[in-house]
């Protein structure tokens, strides 16, 4: 068996196992046959990159699975990628400055249940028609403190930006001081909506509280307009037992007063309030004060005034 391991005798019984179909099935010398073929083959699969001959192939069939060389073509070649186009650069959005209203009004005094809270400034303005953001301040006792949500609400959705200064018992001269505050704050709007007059009527002549009344449209001055709500009232000994005066004459001059000063003060409307009050029969407690409905017609008279009479 020496002359078996000789190479050249390992050739020739190479040769005759593949020319009789038989490799792999000698047992002893076949098999290490076999293992030398698949040794060089996996050599010549690593050197080449060709698919390996596994033992049980023939040439042919290891030729129908080797793949074919491809053609590499000018047309073929890998269309080089385009350099990516870079991201613009997004602009800086604009710093949007805060206008020179303040947001609250840290002058006013504290509040202990008489008056409204400290105003507003809104730097946000309202929107829709027909006030188109415009803004308002309105400056009124305690029956427009009582009305103050419903009518800021209403006015809102009409489109106007409202300012509300507020305070129980207070008079036309009050209103005054609050033109004043506004327009050292640089903060007077062009329409002001004045709701003032009964406190006077229970306290002053018809005479003072016109010269009153003046003051207060000097304050405000040209270039604004000025919508006064009309006072109503109808406390009296008879229908209040602690009135000591008799309101209904004396709101009935006041009205005349409002009417008289419109020659003198054009940029002055009238917001027709006593109409409203018989028109719906709205009940006072007290001859002054209104309940919750009598108050919801009175936030409605001011929204319906400045929708008619400005917008």
């Amino acid at each position: 068996m020496k002359h078996v391991r000789h190479s050249g005798l390992a050739g020739l019984v190479t040769l005759a196992l593949v020319f009789s179909g038989s490799a792999g099935t000698v047992v002893g010398l076949g098999t290490a046959v076999s293992h030398r073929v698949s040794s060089d083959d996996q050599l010549r699969a690593s050197a080449d990159g060709a698919v390996m001959v596994s033992s049980g192939q023939s040439d042919e069939d290891a030729a129908a699975v080797l793949p074919a060389p491809a053609v590499v073509s000018a047309s073929s070649k890998p269309t080089p990628k385009p350099t990516p186009t870079p991201k613009p650069k997004p602009t800086p959005k604009a710093v949007v400055t805060a206008t020179t209203h303040s947001v609250v009004d840290d002058s006013w005094p504290d509040d202990d249940g008489s008056g409204c809270p400290a105003p507003r400034w809104p730097t946000k303005l309202s929107a829709g028609e027909p006030g188109n953001g415009r803004r308002v301040l309105v400056i009124g006792d305690s029956r427009t403190r009582d009305s103050r949500l419903s009518m800021s609400e209403g006015m809102v959705s009409s489109g106007w930006t409202p300012t509300v200064r507020c305070w129980g018992w207070k008079e036309v001269t009050w209103g005054t001081e609050q033109v004043r505050r506004a327009k050292a704050r640089n903060e007077l709007p062009k329409i002001v909506v004045i709701a003032l007059g009964i406190n006077d009527i229970g306290r002053l002549d018809a005479s003072m509280i016109r010269r009153h009344m003046v003051g207060l449209l000097d304050a405000i001055g040209p270039g604004h307009q000025v919508l006064w709500l009309e006072e109503y009232s109808t406390r009296s000994h008879q229908t209040f037992s602690n009135s000591h005066v008799n309101y209904p004459p004396r709101v009935t001059a006041f009205n005349a007063n409002l009417r008289d000063l419109r020659d003198s003060y054009p940029n002055l409307s009238i917001i027709p309030w006593v109409s409203v009050v018989k028109a719906n029969k709205l009940g006072l407690f007290d001859g002054i004060h209104y309940g919750k409905r009598g108050y919801r017609f009175r936030a409605q008279a001011i929204v319906d005034g400045l929708n008619s009479i400005v917008g």
